[in-house]
Order: structure tokens, then C-alpha cells, then sequence
């Protein structure tokens, strides 16, 4: 009846819907439903206080028992991080995010602070309308041209990182990604990004 030490939940978070997932050999990007009881959050997307939640699953690479004993259990919530970030990026919207829920075989609680209402609910980060200049649509299975790069985000994961190349590209688009995602958390009346 335990958890597999080997399986982790990640959970995100989005004030846009986004219907479908995405489900590769690497990872599974599905919903995470409120119930009854989670009355704080609202799935309509023009309230100011509209939040969608998302579990990100995936699997490290099974250790021996002796290697696993010798080495520290690693922290994968850069993961979550590099998500947020790309889907952001992609989307046009603002991602979270919130940490995990199973992690080395463990339950634990994600962020569960209350959401803050929005300053301006028609800011393109958290609207209902897709980017102008690319009209990608806000289906996580739409998603196709991102799932090999977030692909790539899992060769830590996996511990066969072997081209530092491509590593560090990966790097530097996650470190520009983040600027931009930081103002899709951020932007007031003012601010809004021109999508």
C-alpha cells in the first residue's frame, strides 16, 4: 500500500483553463480536481480569484540498493520549476509552481496558501484568449511542439546527461523564460504583455 520511492507528483497551478493533457514516455501533465471541500478556488475563468490545478507525474531511474544508500536523495522541484516556466512561455500564461505531493515515496502537502485575487483579471497572463501571435490554443494536448523539450528537462532525472550542449541550452532558455514568466506573475493594468 505504499508509494513507489521511485514515482513523483508535482502540482501546478494556472489562473487560465487549459482542457487535455500531456502524456509522454517521460512524464503525464493531467488535472488535478478540487472537490467539494475546496471551496477557495473557482474554475471560472473570469473571476479574480480563478485557479486550475495540474499534477506533473514522472519516474527516476531505479537505483541499486547499495547506490541508492550511498548517495543523498536528490531534490527534483526544479522540475516543477522548469514547467512552470516553459508552459508559460508557450502559453502566453502564468504557471506555478506549488511543490509536491508525493515525492521519494513520501505524501506531502503543496503550497496551500490562498489565492490572492487578481489585480486585473483582463491581463493577457490570465485571461481565457490565446496568444495573438501565434493563436496556439489552450489545450495541453495541443502542446506538441513543447513535449521534446520539456523531454529534455528529465535527463537529470534519469542521470544520463551527456551532451553538456544541450544541458546548457536548456539552462539558458529556462533563466530568459523565467524573466518573462516572472512578469506574467506580476502584471498590474499597466503592465499587460502584448501577446
Amino acid at each position: 500500500m505504499r508509494p513507489d520511492k521511485f514515482t513523483y507528483t508535482l502540482i501546478l497551478s494556472s489562473p487560465t483553463s487549459f482542457p487535455g493533457e500531456i502524456e509522454s514516455e517521460q512524464f503525464l501533465l493531467t488535472h488535478a480536481w478540487p472537490d467539494f471541500r475546496s471551496g477557495d478556488y473557482e474554475m471560472d475563468p473570469n473571476s479574480r480569484y480563478s485557479r486550475n490545478f495540474f499534477a506533473l507525474v514522472f519516474r527516476e531511474k531505479e537505483l541499486l540498493a547499495e547506490n541508492e544508500k550511498k548517495s543523498n536523495l536528490p531534490h527534483y522541484g526544479f522540475v516543477g520549476d522548469y514547467f512552470a516556466v516553459f508552459l508559460s512561455l508557450y502559453f502566453g500564461k502564468r504557471f506555478d509552481n506549488l511543490g509536491f505531493h508525493l515525492d521519494h515515496g513520501h505524501y506531502r502537502l503543496p503550497n496551500l496558501q490562498a489565492v490572492r485575487p487578481r489585480k486585473s483579471g483582463q491581463a493577457l497572463p490570465f485571461t481565457p484568449t490565446p496568444r495573438k501571435d501565434l493563436s496556439i490554443p489552450l489545450r495541453l494536448d495541443k502542446a506538441t511542439l513543447l513535449v521534446p523539450i520539456l523531454e529534455k528537462i528529465f535527463a537529470e532525472v534519469k542521470r544520463d546527461i551527456g551532451n553538456d550542449s544541450l544541458h546548457c541550452d536548456l539552462d539558458l532558455a529556462f533563466t530568459a523564460g523565467r524573466f518573462t514568466s516572472k512578469l506574467c506573475s506580476y502584471t498590474t493594468p499597466t503592465q499587460s504583455l502584448r501577446f
